[in-house]
Parts: structure tokens; sequence; C-alpha cells
């Protein structure tokens, strides 16, 4: 064969390597866009799934606690505790299921943190909460609220700031 031949080959075999790597290049290019696409559907899609499979355990917590099933009222309450915590009604009916199937410490724990965001008297005539009321720690979550409801008629300067460098 002749250095020309091998040559002209030589350069075919480069082209047609070329010419197959820009279609590997534009085939990757056209299915990297279904692949960012498919992406972007399933991480805007996750939290309206995700909304919806709270909504769903809600509403079976609220059937199982009609039907007086205070076991499945504890499952269903703790699925959607997971799926929205310090939600404060989910919270309330979570302590109540925890009360209601005699784990009294997790009930109180439960009440403890959602008083810290939501600092309402709003359990302490509820029937559920029966198994818990004669507990310290119940009558200590009832001291926690009325210190966090008490009102300050008086407050002390604690700094001041000068007008001096601020906009008029």
């Amino acid at each position: 064969m002749h250095s020309a031949d091998w040559e002209i080959k030589s350069r075919i075999l480069s082209d047609i390597r070329y010419f197959s790597e820009l279609q590997l290049l534009a085939c990757t290019k056209k299915h990297m866009k279904k692949l960012i696409f498919v992406f972007l559907l399933f991480v805007i899609q996750t939290p309206v799934i995700a909304q919806a499979t709270f909504q769903e355990w809600y509403r079976l917590s609220v059937q199982a606690y009609e039907a007086k099933d205070y076991i499945q009222f504890l499952k269903a309450a703790t699925e959607a505790d997971e799926l929205r915590p310090n939600h404060r009604v989910l919270a309330y009916n979570l302590a109540a299921a925890y009360a209601l199937n005699n784990e009294e410490q997790k009930a109180i724990e439960t009440l403890s943190k959602r008083i810290a965001y939501y600092a309402v008297d709003d359990f302490s005539k509820d029937d559920d909460f029966e198994s818990i009321k004669s507990h310290s720690s119940f009558q200590q979550l009832l001291e926690q609220i009325n210190e966090h409801s008490r009102s300050y008629r008086s407050s002390k300067d604690v700094f001041s700031i000068t007008k001096e460098g601020f906009h008029p």
C-alpha cells in the first residue's frame, strides 16, 4: 500500500470518527434535555406528592380517632407528623394519640414541643389527656403556658440608636 493510500484511509477513518463523535454528542444533548426535563418534573412534583400524602395521613388519623381505633390513630398521626413536623393541629392530635395509647411521656414531650411555638392551653380540659393530667410534668406545661402568656407592663431601655447616619 502506498503512503498516499494510507494517508487517505487514515483521513477517512479520522473523519468517520469525528462525525460519529459529533453524532454521539448531538444524541447526548438531545437525551440530556430529556433527562433535565424529567429531573425538573420530579423536583417540582415532589412537594405536591408529599402534601397529598400528608393530607391523606391526616385524614386517616381523624377517621381512626372518630372510630376510636387509637392504635391506628397514633400510626397515622405519626406518619403525618414525619411529613409536616410542628404543625400545631397535628401536634395536638399526636399528643392525644400518645396519651390515648398510654404513652404518657411522649404525650408530654409532644405537648412541650408544641407549647414552644404555640403557647395556648387548649388541651387541659380535653378528656383525651386524662391519663397525663395527674403527672407533675403536665402541671409544668400549664405553668409554661401561663409564663409565655404573661404580659409585661413595663420595660427597660437596653440600648438606644442615635439618628446620626440614618436617613431622615
